[in-house]
């Protein structure tokens, strides 16, 4: 069903709907002078086709949208006068019976009541309406895609901002150790991450396989291999990241009422997308928007071998606080990898004094 189209659409196509609007003539033309038609020939076919309903037109049948209801045409000129400018009003306000007002102007025209220059325009004027309400319902499609994109990148340069800044340090320092003939190499990739922080693609090529292979050229280089490690775990964390905020945003957008919602939050759970609180949090909603996808799924990013790093400091600290709780009751291997996961994060982000970091990273060994 077409969207109700702006007053400036209507204004545009319709300057006043008074002038649009069938108005009685004091004459009426004969079938004969608009159509070759015989008065006294057609007089009973007229009344016995006034009487008819578009429903029961043959193979018309299904081309009217009335709602279910049928539509009788009215037996005088008058009436169907009438009920054209009843329903062209629904149309102008609701973009409904556009099949109905073809079928009256036909009729209208086979009985003289319109001359064909009339019903040319008024068919006209119909499509256009239609067209521009189409073009508005079309634009509105975009702006929204285009306020989806933009907030789906904003929540990923939200969630990869660390990783991002921790990989342009470390591009700094090995352009300060590298020897000279590994230059070259090092600066196309640099050039390559400015594009990675932003997009998959460059040129049409995905852009991590060539990080990679400019990656591999650096082995035998002087750069320390664990500084080369730590770079392919940031690009990879992003790479998750990103993957993780595009299905999230794209699935949850695309859900049509709560119960479709649902069983879309019990999937993303599923693939790792989703944590159970963050379904809890979803659950709640009647319908999720880009505001609240934003709020829910920043509050965690893919890190640190982690599906469900918290992103803030004061949620690093506050779950390692109660994962140290835990591992005092229970010395599980799956808890020293969180802990351990999470004093790194803090570590990293100077949120965490060496010295209490060396102590509890004692209780994880």
């Amino acid at each position: 069903m077409l969207p109700k189209p702006s007053a400036e659409v209507v204004a545009a196509v319709f300057p006043s709907t008074s002038n649009v609007l069938l108005k009685s003539k004091s004459t009426t033309r004969t079938k004969e002078d608009i159509m070759g038609y015989s008065s006294d020939e057609s007089s009973e076919e007229d009344v016995n086709e006034s009487h008819e309903s578009i429903t029961s037109k043959g193979d018309d049948k299904s081309d009217f949208d009335m709602e279910g209801e049928e539509f009788i045409i009215p037996d005088t000129i008058k009436g169907i006068r009438e009920r054209f400018n009843e329903l062209y009003v629904e149309f102008m306000r609701k973009g409904k019976h556009r099949r109905a007002l073809e079928f009256l102007l036909d009729e209208m025209l086979r009985r003289g009541a319109i001359d064909p220059i009339e019903y040319t325009q008024l068919n006209t004027r119909l499509t256009e309406i239609e067209d521009l309400a189409t073009d508005k319902e079309e634009k509105e499609g975009d702006e929204e895609d285009e306020e989806e994109d933009n907030m789906t990148n904003a929540t990923i340069q939200y969630l990869i901002l660390h990783d991002k800044q921790e990989l342009e340090d470390l591009m700094e320092e090995i352009k300060e150790e590298i020897d000279e003939e590994f230059m070259d190499i090092v600066i196309n990739i640099e050039k390559l991450l400015v594009e990675f922080f932003i997009e998959k693609f460059v040129d049409g090529e995905t852009i991590r396989p060539q990080i990679n292979t400019l990656l591999g050229q650096l082995e035998n280089s002087n750069i320390p291999k664990s500084k080369q490690h730590r770079i392919k775990m940031l690009l990879d964390d992003i790479e998750k990241n990103r993957y993780r905020v595009e299905q999230i945003f794209q699935t949850l957008m695309d859900v049509e009422d709560k119960e479709e919602m649902l069983h879309t939050l019990r999937r993303l759970v599923r693939e790792g997308h989703l944590s159970d609180e963050q379904f809890e949090r979803f659950a709640e909603l009647e319908g999720p928007d880009l505001q609240n996808i934003k709020e829910v799924i920043t509050e965690t990013k893919v890190g640190g071998e982690l599906l469900f790093l918290p992103r803030t400091i004061i949620n690093l600290r506050h779950a390692l606080q109660s994962l140290l709780t835990e591992l005092k009751e229970s010395g599980s291997a799956f808890l020293k990898s969180k802990i351990a996961a999470i004093i790194e994060e803090l570590l990293r982000r100077n949120a965490i004094r060496v010295e209490e970091y060396e102590n509890i990273k004692e209780l994880t060994v």
